[in-house]
């Protein structure tokens, strides 16, 4: 079960301006195209140090904003599985689409 939103005490890093990265993360239009179920990869930031995870989209805005559902244990970054995250598009590193099931 997930917590009520807590006052955060890391960040989440705009991977934009990283050149190194520029050629593997997902194009705008991909990052700004969520869906409910689709999983994002997200450098948390806490104390000078860096750690990958996993957020599951739940919802977005409609102004660029996402809500999300952090689908790790973090090994030392203060949250825990279950968090509710909130993100935008410059966060995202890596993007794992919801499988559509037709019936």
């Amino acid at each position: 079960m997930s917590r009520p939103f807590q006052r955060q005490t890391y960040t989440l890093e705009n991977l934009e301006p990283v050149t190194w990265l520029r050629h593997v993360i997902p194009n705008r239009d991909e990052r700004e195209s969520l869906r409910a179920g689709d999983l994002v990869k997200v450098n948390f930031r806490f104390e000078e140090r860096g750690e990958w995870m996993w957020i599951e989209t739940i919802d977005c805005d409609g102004k660029g904003e996402y809500l999300g559902v952090l689908r790790n244990e973090p090994a030392w970054v203060p949250a825990e599985f279950g968090d509710r995250v909130r993100f935008h598009a410059e966060h995202i590193r890596a993007i794992e689409r919801a499988k559509v099931v037709l019936q």
